[in-house]
């Protein structure tokens, strides 16, 4: 429905090739920045939440744990599921999992982007001690990897059974970020 969508905008703009992509991936973005905002919004009404700083840190630990949320769902519509089959279609739910897909991939770039915003979190040398940091990197590598291949299979021309191998990374990725998540998790108290 929504590349429907998007494919009938894009034809009403004459917008063809390459930047039916760029249009694909702002549109991806401000789905994004939607969420984001609105759960800032949100906590920025409460007592507890003042300064800018803090309001990125927040930002971004919403956009991680949004980002994860969509990541898991994504086995639920790529499953092929009987039940969500007969409701919804085979296509529309493959369309959703890739806007979903791709909208997660956003929300996990902006997740480390928000966090080193605010005031609690600073770049530095990497040590030992920051190896939860080094596997949210590494999963968001992986999530890089799978999403660019899989928007760009065929101008890539990948092959569908290697861009299968690539794309059940995500499970890697999933359990990297669980990993991250319950190291991390100690620190989502607003």
């Amino acid at each position: 429905w929504i590349n429907l969508r998007m494919a009938r905008f894009s034809e009403i703009l004459f917008i063809s090739g390459s930047w039916r992509i760029i249009t694909r991936f702002l549109a991806y973005l401000v789905f994004a920045l939607l969420l984001v905002t609105e759960a800032v919004a949100v906590l920025a009404n409460t007592p507890n939440v003042s300064a800018s700083g803090q309001i990125f840190a927040i930002a971004g630990k919403i956009s991680g744990l949004w980002a994860a949320t969509l990541v898991i769902t994504q086995f639920v519509f790529s499953a092929r599921l009987k039940i969500l089959n007969k409701i919804f279609g085979i296509d529309r739910l493959m369309v959703s999992h890739k806007f979903l897909g791709s909208t997660a991939f956003t929300l996990a770039i902006f997740h480390p982007l928000l966090l080193y915003q605010s005031d609690s979190y600073s770049f530095g040398a990497l040590k030992l001690e920051l190896w939860p940091e080094l596997l949210g990197a590494a999963t968001l590598t992986l999530l890089a990897v799978i999403v660019c291949t899989s928007l760009f299979r065929l101008f890539l021309k990948l092959d569908y059974r290697y861009w299968r191998i690539i794309h059940q990374l995500t499970f890697i990725a999933v359990l990297l970020a669980a990993i991250h998540a319950l190291v991390k998790g100690s620190e989502l108290q607003f």
